[in-house]
């Protein structure tokens, strides 16, 4: 995987991300392999927002800017303190929380609630294990880093993709509380109409855009990693 969000690559002066609906892939042979495998279909669809009692906390008021869009699209939101184990081979599964680097911002560390909840990403993928698609609206949840010792990258979507998750949405940097709220009514209606993950993210995307909130950090935030052209089928 490159570690420069595909949605910043710059083509004729602009970010990519601004005309074209992009993705990350760990390799052309990983897409090929992806292609040959059918994608599992459960039916099912979640979203984990562990909301503390604090009225004024990101998270609360995350889960109402959120609540609507997630009954719309038949979306079971789960509040408790813990993942649940009913995430695992969801269709959709959307996590909600906070993000953590290691001291020196080099690595991406920990995912934890407003009270006392920790989870490190290996314990975090353990409950999304075979995912088709994942959202992350965790700060800095999709960033990758070089290892120090091989030329592989490291970091949650790369622990997600090995857990067998197919495609994974997040931002590399530090995620405004307010994208999600704008992103995520043009994501799911995009997915709704049977397009691709990829062209569901540059809709939300656009949305956030169509808001004056142009700046690539608010706009470009959410990008793809993994399976491009996945898709979700239709709520039972």
């Amino acid at each position: 995987m490159q570690n420069i969000p595909p949605n910043l690559w710059q083509v004729a002066g602009e970010c990519l991300g601004t005309t074209h609906p992009v993705a990350t892939v760990p390799s052309l042979s990983w897409l090929l392999r992806q292609q040959d495998r059918q994608q599992l279909r459960s039916g099912s669809r979640k979203c984990w927002l562990p909301m503390s009692a604090d009225p004024l906390g990101a998270l609360t008021r995350l889960g109402g800017d959120l609540r609507e869009s997630l009954a719309e699209a038949a979306v079971d939101l789960i509040t408790s303190r813990m993942p649940d184990n009913c995430m695992r081979g969801a269709d959709l599964c959307i996590v909600c929380a906070h993000g953590g680097l290691h001291e020196g911002q080099s690595w991406f560390r920990v995912i934890a609630d407003e009270d006392a909840t920790y989870l490190s990403g290996s314990e975090l993928a353990s409950f999304l294990t075979g995912c088709g698609i994942v959202v992350l609206f965790v700060c800095s949840g999709g960033r990758l880093d070089r290892h120090p010792f091989t030329a592989a990258s490291v970091g949650l979507p790369k622990l997600l993709l090995d857990r067998g998750c197919r495609t994974i949405v997040a931002s590399p940097w530090p995620l405004d509380v307010a994208v999600p709220g704008l992103w995520l009514p043009s994501f799911l209606k995009s997915l709704s109409a049977g397009g691709t993950t990829t062209n569901a993210v540059f809709d939300g995307n656009q949305a956030v855009a169509a808001t004056a909130r142009v700046h690539p950090a608010l706009c470009l935030a959410m990008n793809v990693y993994g399976d491009p052209f996945s898709t979700l089928t239709p709520p039972p």
